[in-house]
């Protein structure tokens, strides 16, 4: 059986998400930081210190090797850091959110730690894209899967609106430009856009969000 540290997913250095990040110069920490990958790539990118938080034994001990420093913590209980307030120019949270039961309550907890001028970024899967509609409205079908939007370790599901509401609450707001990772359209896009229109819905919005798999954002702490 393959043990946690040694998941491919521990080992993606994510560098769609580092580009948003722009580490160089910046003292940034990695909350879920698995194996130390993606963190790795921050520091060869100029880094001034990465600080990973994870929770599985095998994980930490590959990430120490890479990193900073890094934290066996795990995330729901997690009450404070060995760190003032304010330390971090940047935290980043790599598909980590909606593998926990309260997200709100993290984000609002580590918010201190963020510098007046720093920020968050993010990447959440979009549970609206084709691939679980289609299923669902075909089938009845919401089928888990290793990894993806239906991995069957996530906790939360987000949509672009409900991604907004979760970082508002938290005490954040977006800043600059929202990318995306997109998958082709399927062939039963316009029919489906068709519907939600006929429905009263925002068939353009669907035909923008259908085929988005990922949403990758930079948030800044508000006031």
């Amino acid at each position: 059986m393959q043990s946690e540290a040694t998941l491919p997913y521990h080992h993606y250095e994510r560098p769609e998400v580092v580009d948003v990040v722009r580490p160089a110069g910046r003292r940034i920490l990695d909350v879920g930081c698995a194996a130390g990958a993606m963190g790795a790539l921050m520091v060869r990118r100029g880094a001034r210190e990465v600080v990973g938080l994870e929770r599985h034994p095998g994980a930490v001990a590959e990430a120490r090797v890479r990193l900073t420093a890094v934290c066996e913590v795990d995330l729901e209980s997690l009450v404070e850091l060995p760190y003032p307030d304010g330390h971090f120019d940047c935290m980043v949270f790599a598909d980590v959110l909606e593998h926990l039961r309260d997200p709100q309550d993290l984000l609002s907890r580590l918010r201190r730690y963020v510098a007046a001028d720093g920020c968050i970024v993010c990447s959440i899967p979009n549970v609206r894209h084709e691939s679980v509609l289609m299923p669902l409205l075909l089938d009845g079908k919401f089928t888990y899967q290793d990894e993806g939007v239906l991995d069957r370790t996530h906790l939360r599901f987000f949509t672009a609106h409900e991604i907004l509401g979760l970082l508002g609450a938290a005490g954040f707001e977006l800043a600059g430009e929202v990318r995306v990772n997109r998958t082709r359209p399927s062939p039963w896009l316009d029919t489906v856009a068709d519907v939600v229109r006929r429905l009263g819905g925002d068939d353009h919005r669907y035909r923008e969000e259908a085929t988005i798999v990922q949403y990758i954002l930079r948030a800044r702490p508000r006031g």
